[in-house]
């Protein structure tokens, strides 16, 4: 038997060739590009409602040994009662659920409540948020930097616990023109 295709092999319907492989590959990368832009932009439309408060004391004041921690960091939920962070199943104790196609119920049947308090709150209250950012702690099991500072903040889910980080907003192009001139 020759290592030659043959063209009934080649061209053998239900088979991609490379082209088609390429090209499927490419439709799938957009795919998953464009439901990532759409997940991050979804991440920045909410952090408007959504700061966290970090604050410190200093220990070993004017000593050799002095050195700054972070002593609280609070979590402020500022959307309206309606608004996707507050609305949830209350009293079904599940740790995740998602939807029916109506939007009425989650998919085991607890009904839809709005008013409820922010769920990140508790992920913060039980020190379950950690702090993603460029300038981390790793001394710390939530990361958070011993810097006082104030500001809205971006959060994603990550299995069993949620990140977050400082929000910065993106400059549009009439607002970079106006910082260049």
């Amino acid at each position: 038997m020759s290592d030659i295709m043959t063209t009934e092999h080649a061209f053998k319907p239900g088979t991609l060739g490379d082209a088609e492989r390429n090209a499927e590959s490419e439709r799938q990368a957009a795919k998953w590009e464009a439901a990532a832009r759409e997940r991050q932009a979804e991440r920045e439309r909410i952090a408007h409602f959504h700061s966290v408060t970090v604050t410190t004391l200093v220990d070993d004041e004017g000593t050799e040994d002095e050195y700054r921690r972070v002593d609280r960091v609070k979590f402020t939920c500022t959307a309206a009662a309606e608004a996707e962070c507050r609305t949830y199943p209350k009293h079904c104790g599940c740790e995740a659920f998602e939807w029916n196609e109506a939007r009425t119920h989650d998919i085991a049947g607890h009904p839809r409540t709005s008013g409820n308090d922010c769920w990140m709150q508790d992920w913060f209250d039980s020190e379950g948020a950690v702090y993603v950012g460029a300038d981390e702690d790793d001394r710390r099991d939530d990361y958070v930097p011993a810097i006082d500072r104030t500001g809205l903040i971006i959060v994603a889910f990550s299995d069993e616990w949620i990140e977050w980080d400082w929000f910065t907003p993106k400059l549009t192009d009439s607002e970079t023109e106006s910082e260049t001139t």
